[in-house]
């Protein structure tokens, strides 16, 4: 698997390269055998982590689409070892992607975010306990969940220190801080940061 950043690139954009995840206890290789490992690997400045990729066709993504086999790798090998996972996820909204973003006319470009695993755990339990719901919308806009359109609660506000920059091309800028400030503080987390599966 490709696992390093490009360097050639300008110092604020990075590219991560994904390929065949092979099992290095089958000869053969067999990827199906990992089918809830994350899709591709970083590595920058020293640090490294993995990234989960996930799209949303429409103006809001089932946060199930994140499956609980994909979360119990990510407990199972990230969370012991202080590994951090990224869940990269693209929304399609209902424009291009560069799309100038206009909330009150409801015009919703196509849009990337790279949130951390733990975060994205704590979004999902509040979707559930206290908006009864698995979807996080694009925008809590009319005809959206009202407590969640009261509270401003969705991918715009939610994620807006992770949103990513549409550099056209089929390219998103990604901020080196972003993914290093995690790999730090990973250090840190414990499996109790992340939600409590029990409860």
């Amino acid at each position: 698997m490709a696992d390093l950043w490009a360097d050639h690139v300008a110092p604020s954009l990075h590219r991560i390269q994904f390929g065949y995840r092979a099992d290095p206890t089958d000869k053969r290789g067999n990827p199906e055998k990992e089918n809830a490992r994350a899709d591709g690997m970083f590595v920058y400045g020293g640090l490294g982590g993995y990234i989960e990729i996930k799209s949303a066709r429409g103006e809001g993504w089932n946060m199930w689409g994140w499956r609980e086999d994909q979360r119990d790798w990510y407990h199972k090998w990230c969370v012991p070892y202080r590994i951090p996972l990224f869940i990269w996820l693209n929304m399609e909204g209902n424009a291009r992607a560069g799309s100038k973003r206009n909330l009150q006319a409801q015009k919703y470009p196509k849009t990337a975010w790279l949130v951390p695993a733990w975060f994205m755990l704590v979004i999902h339990d509040m979707c559930i306990k206290k908006y009864g719901q698995d979807t996080l919308p694009y925008h809590a806009r009319p005809g959206i969940n009202k407590k969640m359109q009261a509270d401003g609660f969705d991918a715009v506000n939610m994620f807006a220190q992770y949103e990513l920059k549409w550099l056209g091309d089929k390219t998103w800028d990604v901020k080196p801080w972003m993914l290093l400030t995690d790999c730090a503080n990973s250090a840190t987390h414990t499996i109790n940061d992340s939600i409590d599966r029990s409860e």
